[in-house]
Order: C-alpha cells, then sequence, then structure tokens
C-alpha cells in the first residue's frame, strides 16, 4: 500500500494528469506562432518584402477567413520565404500577388521569424499564455503527489520506528472521487521532544481496516528529517 498512489495521493495524481493533458492539448494550439512573435518584439528589425502570392485561408476566425500571403525577404544576404494571415482592416492595403511589396518585420538573431508588418503571427496573442495555467497547475499536483508518495516510500524503507498516538481514524471529506470519500488515519509522536504528525489515505477502505480501533500504532520517519514519516504495514 504504500508503494501506491492512495487516497489524496491518487486525487492529486488523476486531477493532475487530466490537467496537465488538456491543457497542452489547448495551449499548443492556442499558442501556435507565439514564440515568432515575443522573439520579433524582443529584437525586431523591419526590412521590405515582395508580395509572392494571396490566397483565401481553409478556415474562419470570427466567421472570417483572413488572407494568407506568402512573401519572399531578405536579411543578412540571404533570403527567406514566410507567410501572414491578413485580416480586413490590417495594415497595409496589399497589391495583387506578384506585384507588390510589404514591410515585413522579424526577429534580428533568428531571421525566419517574421511577420508582415501590422499583423501577428498567433492568433490571440500574450492573451494565449493563459490556456497554460491548466498545465502549471496540472504540474504542480502532479509534483506534490510524486514528492508525498516518494516520501512515505523513503521512510519506509529507511526510516527509524516510533510508537505514535492515533489521533484520528475516518473519512477525508475533503476529497472525493466517483462519489466515495478515502478513509484516513491520522497521528502524532514524538522524537526528541518534538511532536510531528502524520496521515495516510487510501479510497480502498479495507487497507486500513485493522488501524480502526487502534490507540498507539508503530510508524517509521526519517531521523535527519522526522515530519517525513509513515505507517508500518507489515507485509
Amino acid at each position: 500500500m504504500i508503494f501506491r498512489y492512495t487516497g489524496r495521493q491518487w486525487v492529486l495524481l488523476l486531477v493532475g494528469s487530466i490537467l496537465s493533458v488538456v491543457g497542452i492539448g489547448v495551449g499548443i494550439p492556442f499558442c501556435w506562432g507565439l514564440p515568432s512573435d515575443i522573439a520579433i518584439s524582443l529584437n525586431r528589425r523591419e526590412v521590405t518584402g515582395q508580395v509572392l502570392r494571396n490566397e483565401r485561408a481553409s478556415y474562419t476566425v470570427n466567421d472570417e477567413s483572413p488572407t494568407v500571403v506568402r512573401y519572399r525577404y531578405e536579411y543578412g544576404g540571404r533570403s527567406y520565404e514566410s507567410s501572414s494571415d491578413v485580416f480586413s482592416g490590417a495594415p497595409p492595403t496589399l497589391a495583387e500577388a506578384g506585384t507588390g511589396t510589404v514591410t515585413v518585420e522579424l526577429a534580428a538573431f533568428h531571421p525566419t521569424y517574421s511577420r508582415i508588418a501590422g499583423t501577428r503571427n498567433s492568433l490571440f496573442g500574450a492573451f494565449a499564455l493563459l490556456a497554460f495555467v491548466f498545465p502549471l497547475a496540472g504540474g504542480l499536483l502532479l509534483f506534490f503527489a510524486i514528492r508525498s508518495n516518494r516520501r512515505e516510500i523513503r521512510a519506509f524503507v529507511d526510516g527509524v520506528p516510533a510508537l505514535a498516538r492515533v489521533v484520528s481514524v475516518g473519512e477525508d471529506r475533503s476529497t472525493m472521487i466517483n462519489g466515495k470519500h478515502p478513509l484516513v488515519i491520522s497521528w502524532e509522536f514524538r522524537v526528541d521532544d518534538e511532536v510531528y504528525e502524520g496521515s495516510l489515505s487510501s479510497m480502498r477502505h479495507l487497507d486500513l481496516e485493522q488501524f480502526l480501533d487502534a490507540k498507539d500504532i508503530v510508524v517509521l520517519y526519517d531521523p535527519e528529517q522526522p515530519q517525513i514519516n509513515t505507517i508500518y504495514i507489515a507485509g
């Protein structure tokens, strides 16, 4: 049981995984093109580009299908080609394909990052960064779940035994999954006149059934960090 993710750890692991996967899945398309916009903002240069062709995009944003403008430009003695999505009202007014010129903004340290002046490569701009709130939150939950589990394993494998007093045994009402609360046992013990606390929870109530009526239990703690501790469960 100590080596499994149980109770609150399992909930943190599950929710963290869902937030991370969904957040990354949403964040990538939302932030597509944002790195180049940021790079251009940090070290922008302007050059004149030649329009190669215009074509209507196959997708719509706010019921509008942008014009995809393909252009060629030179910087540092090399020639580059790229494209920008131009919406109605965005400067400049573009000439017919192959005959017009446009002002191209590029990142001096990465000339392949470019865009037509007055446009942006990301659909939502810096606002798209909010999409990464979800994977960041998910990552934090995963971190706490994994750290808690690894600490319990370390205490169980290398810990020092101590007699602890059972403080409470009951359902953890702050955590619920599929309409069920995990069973949690909490304890406290003393090391060098300092009182330390610990707890263990499991969605499978039978895992902790043997401790339902216990007054005292044996726990294992890290001698260097007694706050890292876990219950001793015989194999």
